[in-house]
């Protein structure tokens, strides 16, 4: 999950042009310290497909990392320090998608908002975890999963 093309395993639904996606990460049981699980809205499943990912890693923190149209290098936001367990929330407005946490899941700190080409269309939604070692396999526990249209 880097770079122009990700590696990921993504559990996902698909989501009108505006909503939100809400869970809490739990726990993150990680070969590498960039091992990042949280929730991720993305054009398609194509590898380089644009998209937003608000997540929290194993030992770099909270981030909202992104994609802002296909096969494009990712950007990179820090939310700053923190680990599992930890809330993460993205939002759409159209083509704009605004990433934030929350200790408690009632009091959100904004991250980053940016301009995802998901060309106003349906994307998909969902849960996603890299381990960010292809040799490794990473294995997150999430809870109070919400997708709002």
């Amino acid at each position: 999950m880097w770079g122009p093309a990700d590696a990921f395993h993504y559990v996902y639904r698909t989501l009108d042009v505006n909503g939100t996606i809400v869970a809490r990460v739990s726990a993150l049981d990680a070969p590498d310290r960039w091992t990042k699980a949280g929730v991720m809205i993305r054009a398609s499943l194509d590898p380089s497909s644009p998209q937003a990912f608000m997540l929290v890693s194993r030992d770099k923190g909270i981030a909202f990392q992104r994609r802002a149209t296909i096969g494009a290098d990712s950007v990179h936001t820090s939310g700053g320090s923190g680990v599992a367990p930890v809330w993460v929330r993205l939002t759409r407005a159209g083509d704009v998608l605004t990433g934030a946490y929350s200790s408690d899941g009632v009091t959100w700190v904004d991250v980053g908002t940016d301009v995802i080409d998901l060309d106003d269309a349906p994307a998909l939604v969902g849960l996603a975890v890299t381990s960010h070692d292809n040799s490794a396999l990473a294995t997150a526990t999430f809870d109070n999963v919400r997708v709002q249209p």
